[in-house]
């Protein structure tokens, strides 16, 4: 089970830029679980939407432990969204993925 996990994207190759590319990130078959004030998340900061729309990140066929259906434990395209927003067509992640309800 994964508590807390963090991916680190590797620098552009630019030496005059100090931002990261995130692509190809494929989150998959592991259990995560959160409560209260913890999310999972991705996030820019340049403006783009690229890593949301255009950069093949995504998240499937994973379980999440959680204390709401309807808390906000994902932050995806600048919105925090719940669990059945998560999984909805707009977002398309964790569409084989499951969640399961843990006491608060």
């Amino acid at each position: 089970m994964v508590d807390h996990r963090i991916l680190t994207p590797i620098p552009s190759n630019s030496a005059n830029v100090r931002y990261h590319i995130v692509q190809n990130v494929w989150v998959h078959n592991i259990t995560i679980s959160m409560v209260a004030g913890q999310a999972t998340e991705a996030v820019e900061d340049t403006g783009g939407q690229s890593i949301f729309t255009a950069n093949d990140n995504r998240f499937d066929a994973n379980t999440y432990r959680l204390d709401s259906f309807t808390d906000q434990h994902f932050f995806w395209a600048d919105a925090a969204v719940s669990w059945f927003r998560w999984r909805g067509s707009a977002n398309g992640n964790d569409v084989n993925g499951r969640a399961r309800l843990v006491s608060r």
